[in-house]
């Protein structure tokens, strides 16, 4: 197996064991346990003691040990870790009984003062839980009914947690929590295919130091009773074709100054480029742009903080002599995340910046919305509804950068989708860069450098982008938009570190993005796919990937296609 061309990188994937106790399996990969499933069906998505630095970054792990003591009802499984370049020293013990019993014990001692903002216990219920009656009991030892959300939450739908409750059809689970307070979080927010329950609770002041002298100890039991009527697998299925819905969406090209590709190098086609220009500085020099591909021009505008320079710099922008067809802006400090409750930016607002940008190009048609992900456009629903269109992106790697929980993620997009359609009230979403790595952070001081290419959180240079990971990745985000009102969308740049084109070759993301961009605007029919498979039907052409490690058979009406690792089938539809 070539790593390089599967991942971008000759790193293995972080290794996964799976231990077994009766019903009760339990993955062990790095920084904790990866799915639990009882009877087959996954009833946690994983459990990690991890440690945060001050701008939400993961401290890796270092120094890991495993002792696994096997009985007859179970195992138990001792984990000792060093974080935080050795200043903390962790120990893990999992325990796991075939009965339905499921314990995580969690010690962390630091060996010199560290800051943190979080550290502890973090578990992770699958995304389908979505709409599950919730029973919820609390510290003081009252109860709450409640249910995880169905429309993504923007803030935690769940606090001061003790012990939740609650059932997937045939098994009752019952998960109870001790060492902390604990709370929830719709981690769809990020496009994470999950909801979180962690501590400490984000009331609280952070970054916080952590000392030698109070180690931290925490601990959760998961109890599961009860069976599925299936065996919670999920059937193999077929690829089925329906009626059209709709149109294919533009592909465009994401572009900002440094972006651009080098002389002589061939572009893909698109439908054209979404430019973004930071004028937060009213001082700093216009930029030298590069050459702008042919088609649909829409522009993102970052602007100063100050209300009374919102018009001089947009000023600046038409300047350049730019006639764009739809227009974004946004001050400079609407790139941070703020809770839902909390102290929002003074100065100029979104309404603001986007009539100064309106007033420069009269003839653009204004989009609202948010220039980085969709958990900013939940937090300030109001900024969906300014322009015509409603616009905002996505990074696959803002929590967990494993493999596995990045493709993870393109099961919440539907619900990203869905909840960000309602906010904006119907009208179309032209979406910026939907992609792995993240353009911009907003919850941290800036992006993590990845000189390496290593798998890592909160960074701009994935190299799984240039991969044939990151085409399939491209397929299934464009998949996910099936149904949903996405006009247009950014799945990479000409050049940069969401480029098609690496050391001078293009990369299997570049021959995605040649057939979406020959069938935008050509009508789409509705395909249903097996789960771990990505499929995009036009009038005339179907496209396949395989979201998974491992080669896939997928049947057709009729025939069938097989499907390397991550790979991406184009052909025509007469052919299927």
């Amino acid at each position: 197996m070539d790593l390089a061309a599967l991942y971008g990188t000759s790193a293995p994937p972080a290794p996964e064991r799976v231990l077994q106790a009766g019903p009760l399996s339990v993955a062990i990969i790095p920084g904790g346990i990866g799915a639990v499933h009882w009877h087959g069906v996954e009833v946690l998505r994983g459990a990690q003691a991890l440690v945060r630095d001050a701008d939400w970054g993961t401290h890796p792990e270092e120094g890991l040990t495993d002792e696994i003591a096997a009985s007859a009802g179970g195992f138990t499984l001792t984990r000792g870790v060093s974080v935080a370049g050795g200043r903390i020293a962790g120990r893990i013990v999992l325990t796991a009984r075939a009965e339905g019993l499921l314990m995580v014990e969690v010690e962390l001692t630091p060996r010199e003062r560290v800051m943190t903002n979080r550290a502890g216990l973090v578990v992770l219920h699958p995304a389908d839980v979505a709409g599950a009656a919730l029973t919820v009991r609390h510290g003081d030892g009252s109860e709450e009914r409640t249910a995880f959300p169905t429309r993504i939450s923007p803030g935690q739908p769940v606090f001061d947690i003790a012990e939740l409750d609650w059932t997937v059809p045939g098994i009752e689970l019952s998960i109870t929590f001790a060492g902390e307070v604990f709370e929830m979080e719709d981690q769809r927010n990020w496009t994470d295919a999950s909801f979180k329950t962690y501590c400490r609770p984000l009331s609280r002041p952070w970054p916080y130091p952590l000392d030698p002298d109070a180690p931290v100890r925490q601990s959760l039991t998961l109890r599961m009773a009860g069976s599925p009527a299936a065996d919670g697998t999920g059937a193999a299925g077929a690829v089925i074709f329906g009626p059209q819905d709709g149109v294919m969406p533009d592909i465009l090209f994401a572009l900002e100054p440094g972006w651009g590709a080098a002389p002589g190098t061939t572009l893909p086609p698109a439908q054209g480029t979404r430019l973004r220009l930071d004028l937060s500085d009213p001082g700093a020099a216009l930029p030298d742009l590069p050459p702008l591909p042919p088609g649909l021009l829409e522009l993102e505008l970052i602007l100063p903080d100050d209300p009374d320079a919102l018009d001089a710099a947009a000023a600046s922008a038409a300047a350049l002599g730019l006639t764009p067809d739809h227009i974004a802006a946004l001050p400079a400090a609407w790139l941070k995340s703020y809770q839902p409750d909390g102290n929002w930016p003074d100065g100029a607002t979104p309404e603001q910046a986007l009539a100064a940008a309106t007033r420069a190009f009269p003839g653009a048609r204004p989009m609202g919305g948010v220039l980085t992900n969709f958990t900013e456009l939940n937090r300030h629903p109001h900024a969906a509804i300014l322009g015509e269109t409603t616009t905002f992106g996505t990074s696959a790697i803002v929590h967990d950068a494993s493999d596995l929980a990045v493709m993870q993620t393109l099961q919440a997009l539907p619900a990203a989708f869905v909840s960000a359609a309602h906010l904006a009230g119907g009208r179309p979403l032209r979406l910026g860069l939907v992609a792995i790595a993240m353009r911009s952070n907003p919850y941290g001081a800036g992006l993590m450098p990845n000189p390496d290419g290593r798998r890592m959180t909160m960074t701009d240079s994935d190299p799984r982008h240039h991969a044939a990971f990151g085409a399939a990745f491209a397929a299934g985000a464009l998949a996910a938009t099936q149904g949903q009102p996405v006009a247009s969308l950014c799945l990479a740049a000409p050049a940069g570190p969401f480029g098609l084109v690496r050391d001078g070759t293009p990369s299997p993301l570049a021959r995605l993005v040649t057939a979406l961009g020959a069938e935008a605007g050509r009508p789409r029919h509705t395909v249903t796919a097996p789960p771990g498979i990505a499929a995009i039907t036009s009038d005339r052409r179907l496209i396949l990937a395989n979201l998974g490690p491992t080669p896939r058979r997928v049947t057709l009406e009729p025939g069938a296609v097989d499907l390397e690792p991550y790979a991406v089938v184009i052909r025509d539809r007469t052919a299927s």
